[in-house]
């Protein structure tokens, strides 16, 4: 999410993507119409044109070839093409990590498959920009020769940011905009010149979005400074509230992907729970509790041991809700379903926490669901913290998000960060109460002597 957390990744992508598709477009078309304009003027239909990948190389060269026009190339262009490089890039790795895991053949086969899109899209955009690059070197003066450093992930983003129309930035009440660009953005024609260009490439997209949104997550997660404990705790709340306003915006454009289960559907990882299970195994019998090199990246960025929390967590329902009787039969048999392999302890503390809930509120399963109207959930409303209210969804609906995700490794993060050693959480938030109470108490004694009252 880089420099701007509240503009997603997928949102920087696809404006890049659009801008760079619409400026490839218009100018192309600008060059091929010119020779002809003077012949048989006639006026240009105002519709959506889709361009496929392939006919970006050809509307560079296009554009490069023309002596006129002759086509400004702003660093602005090269500046959202290397970008999207970067991101489709990094997507192309991920997924590639993702189909050497433990998978059954056709599970790597499918990967390979949308693996195989990200590399075709990635390798035409790549030849764009040197396409484009090339002639913009050579149009520098001689002694300017040099093209300027682009903006990328590990570069301030600030100017590439001001390349691109995302709507979040137009409006700014606290007047903290960014500061101006270093160069003015190549122009380009409103629609009513022509047609406007659209890329087709839907499929891609989709699997390209899916890897933002989990990269969107991530970025959340991997906050690293010093605090105090309360602001810590301040800081996990909004990250989690960030989550969920995160997995809305993908959930409203991927209606298809509203699930987890879905989402690891689309990716063909239905084995997904082995690997995450290998996953743990490893980390929790090992001494050293390394993590395995070969599912380091790819896994923490899909969540996997969260994954495996929740969906045992998920299981674990369907003998918390039934009746004593009932558990005598199967697949029960009077007995506690257990965890057969070691998991990270979270898992655990989520499991008792079922029982409790369903101890506290035997009405979950039955009560109206509704939080904003007169009801049993309403009150629960006010007093809930945001990933209490995600367990009780998950147990109500035996389904969850990738919000639900991320944010259950985020306390997974927590324990690691704490070394398994909870109980400091407690003396950390027992010590703020501490300060706070001397400190009140220091201000009641002040204001008892200045009103000259008795302690």
């Amino acid at each position: 999410m880089a420099s701007m957390p509240l503009v997603g990744t997928y949102k920087r992508y696809k404006a890049g993507i659009q801008k760079l598709v619409t400026w490839l477009g218009e100018s192309a078309n600008r060059c091929r119409s010119q020779s002809t304009a003077k012949k048989s003027p006639k006026k240009v239909a105002n519709t959506a044109k889709k361009v496929t990948t392939a006919e970006l190389v050809e509307l560079a060269k296009v554009i490069v070839d023309s002596k006129s026009p002759v086509v400004e190339i702003g660093i602005d262009i090269l500046d959202v093409c290397k970008d999207a490089i970067n991101g489709r890039s990094s997507a192309s790795k991920w997924y590639q990590a993702i189909a050497k895991q433990n998978l059954t053949s056709k599970e790597a086969e499918v990967l390979a498959a949308s693996n195989n899109s990200h590399l075709h899209f990635l390798k035409i955009l790549e030849n764009v920009f040197e396409t484009l690059r090339r002639e913009h070197k050579a149009r520098r003066p001689k002694r300017k020769k040099q093209v300027p450093k682009l903006a990328s992930d590990t570069d301030d983003l600030t100017n590439l940011y001001q390349h691109l129309q995302l709507g979040d930035l137009e409006s700014d009440d606290e007047g903290t905009a960014p500061p101006q660009a270093r160069s003015t953005p190549t122009p380009t024609h409103s629609a009513s010149d022509g047609p406007t260009y659209e890329l087709d490439n839907e499929a891609e997209d989709k699997s390209f979005a899916l890897y933002c949104s989990f990269k969107d997550f991530f970025d959340i997660r991997m906050y690293d400074g010093n605090m105090t404990f309360m602001a810590a705790a301040k800081v996990t709340q909004a990250a989690m509230m960030l989550n969920s306003e995160s997995a809305r915006a993908f959930e409203d454009a991927h209606p298809d992907l509203t699930t987890f289960d879905m989402i690891i559907n689309h990716l063909g990882c239905h084995s997904f729970l082995h690997v995450a299970t290998w996953t743990q195994l490893k980390e929790y019998t090992e001494d050293t509790r390394s993590r395995i090199p070969s599912h380091e990246e790819s896994s923490d960025l899909l969540c996997m041991r969260a994954w495996r929390v929740l969906n045992k967590f998920r299981q674990i329902q369907r003998y918390v809700w039934v009746s004593d009787d009932e558990r005598q039969c199967a697949p029960f048999f009077g007995k506690k379903p257990e965890e057969t392999w070691p998991s990270h302890p979270l898992s655990k503390v989520l499991i008792d926490v079922a029982f409790k809930i369903r101890e506290t509120y035997p009405w979950l399963l039955t009560e109206s669901w509704d939080f904003d109207r007169c009801g049993r959930f309403a009150g629960l409303a006010s007093v809930l913290d945001p990933y209490t209210r995600q367990l009780l969804a998950i147990m109500r609906f035996k389904t969850f998000d990738a919000a639900d995700v991320a944010s259950t490794q985020i306390y997974l993060d927590i324990f690691d960060a704490l070394q398994g050693d909870m109980p400091r959480g407690l003396s950390e938030a027992q010590m703020t109460v501490e300060h706070a109470k001397a400190d009140e108490q220091a201000d009641h004694d002040r204001l008892s002597e200045e009103l000259g009252l008795d302690n």
